[in-house]
């Protein structure tokens, strides 16, 4: 198990799904240290996904701040 830890994501929710894909397994963990969003037209997406991600995966994703 590793542990993949993120921050600043803002709205990149592109390069967020590339790096989930490349990087992420089952057995591993996710912590977001916040600044999810910011003004942009993906940011709305950046945190649905976020969202979908912690329904999804509630034992393997967890945040620092928000």
């Amino acid at each position: 198990m590793k542990y993949l830890i993120l921050w600043d994501i803002h709205w990149q929710y592109e390069k967020l799904k590339e790096i989930l894909d490349k990087h992420f397994s089952i057995s591993d963990k996710v912590i977001f240290l916040g600044d999810y969003i910011d003004k942009n037209k993906d940011s709305l997406k950046t945190l649905d996904f976020l969202i979908e991600l912690k329904k999804n995966n509630n034992d393997k994703i967890g945040r620092a701040h928000v």
